[in-house]
């Protein structure tokens, strides 16, 4: 999805206008300020009724349309991986 875009932003803002969907509209429709929804379809502000607009109107689930917030993070395993070691392994 961002191989030709800079950012997700950017992606998600191609995808939607391809669609015929414009953020001005989106925030119309809404009901709420143009800069709310530039900002959140940026990933600098969190609003849970705008990123499900979004993901609703790119006919994505909200992990797939924001990756940034839902994706989850990656398992770490091995030493460091931040939690403490058990019982049987401290003896």
């Amino acid at each position: 999805m961002l191989s030709q875009w800079r950012t997700r932003g950017e992606a998600r803002r191609a995808l939607l206008r391809a669609r015929g969907v414009t953020l001005a509209a989106l925030a119309r429709d809404l009901g709420c300020h143009l800069s709310i929804v530039s900002r959140v379809n940026a990933g600098k502000k969190r609003s849970a009724p705008v990123e499900l607009a979004i993901a609703e109107r790119l006919a994505l689930p909200l992990a797939e349309a924001f990756p940034e917030w839902y994706a989850e993070p990656p398992v770490r395993r091995g030493r460091g991986s931040g939690s403490p070691p058990s019982r049987s392994a401290r003896r």
